[in-house]
């Protein structure tokens, strides 16, 4: 299977773990996530510095995982199989 195939989520919060086939190993799974900075924790501190919250303040976004990108990952073959970043557009 081609490693960017697309993995359809059905649930509405694509930030808590899914239920799919892996495409990497075929098994059905429930997915492991993790947060990673992303885009959206990047603006947020450039808005915290800009806003003058630059005592630490702007670090928040890089700790809290409302401002994180989720990875989901398959806890048999431990790839990657599907990355959410909070700033998609929504269809």
């Amino acid at each position: 299977m081609s490693e960017k195939e697309d993995v359809v989520v059905k649930k509405k919060n694509q930030f808590e773990p899914i239920d799919v086939t892996c495409p990497s190993c075929s098994s059905k799974i429930t997915t492991e996530v993790t947060y990673e900075p992303g885009l959206s924790s990047w603006m947020a501190c450039l808005v915290c510095s800009y806003l003058g919250l630059v005592l630490g303040c702007c670090l928040i976004p890089f700790l809290h995982k409302r401002f994180k990108d989720c990875v989901h990952t398959c806890p048999n073959c431990k790839q990657i199989v599907k990355r959410c970043s909070r700033l998609k557009s929504k269809k």
